[in-house]
């Protein structure tokens, strides 16, 4: 009987539990229903006072833990955005850093020219944009917005590459391939950056940086290895404007 009784309670007890959860959300929903168009109100406020020169589109209020966002997009591209947010009764926005720096931009081109070099040249790299979207002018910025970066020398790119004989000359030749390889399909970073590790040895791992089409045709690219390899910080490296990091 004791045990029944302890049942039943304990059944009871978890219906009033589900109950009251079910509750609170009832009443959560009904609050952010109400509070709606207060929010909109003032958020419809804040991009007139702040933003009202803007050519963008409003998209509709989310609404997550108690937060209340609004995705404000560029009509030039899709892909410029920033969004302004709602808590506790205080807006905040990521204008400067998604939408005038361009990182919601940036970072979209970033990606799609990475798998763009993955696809066609079954290259793994890392592309960086050197500066922030309101630094360009007016006429690379547009450029930009059409999302063709390809030859534009506003990148650079990284990536790494395995040498299988560890030479000065061979060193040479296979960053000599590498970087063709690149300018030949229409590429035009404004400079690469290698980092090339000994297949037989591979704590013996350099990054160099700043290297462009010129190296290919320069005659001191091989002395220019050599020194690298050999950890030399030399006048011939400083001239070509070429710098180096030994890693491991």
């Amino acid at each position: 009987m004791h045990k029944q009784r302890r049942l039943l309670y304990g059944q009871a007890l978890f219906a009033i539990l589900i109950m009251v959860a079910f509750g609170l959300i009832i009443i959560n929903e009904k609050k952010t229903v109400l509070l709606m168009p207060k929010v909109q109100e003032k958020l419809d406020n804040y991009i007139e006072e702040k933003y009202n020169d803007l050519d963008i589109n409003k998209s509709k209020i989310t609404m997550k833990n108690d937060k209340y966002m609004m995705k404000l997009t560029s009509n030039d591209n899709k892909n410029l955005y920033f969004y302004i947010t709602y808590k506790n009764d205080k807006i905040t926005d990521t204008y400067k850093k998604d939408y005038l720096e361009g990182n919601s931009l940036l970072n979209k081109i970033k990606k799609d020219l990475e798998n763009d070099i993955l696809n066609n040249l079954k290259l793994k790299t890392k592309v960086e944009i050197d500066t922030k979207l309101n630094n360009f002018t007016e006429q690379i910025q547009e450029k930009i917005f059409k999302e063709d970066i390809k030859k534009l020398k506003i990148y650079h790119l990284e990536f790494n590459i395995t040498i299988n004989k560890w030479d000065k000359e061979n060193i040479t030749k296979d960053i000599n391939s590498m970087i063709n390889k690149i300018y030949s399909n229409d590429y035009n970073p404004k400079y690469i950056n290698i980092t090339i590790t000994n297949n037989d040895d591979i704590t013996e791992s350099y990054k160099i940086n700043n290297l462009t089409k010129e190296f290919t045709n320069n005659k001191s690219n091989i002395q220019i290895i050599d020194d690298i390899i050999n950890n030399k910080e030399t006048d011939i490296l400083k001239e070509n404007k070429i710098s180096f990091d030994k890693l491991n």
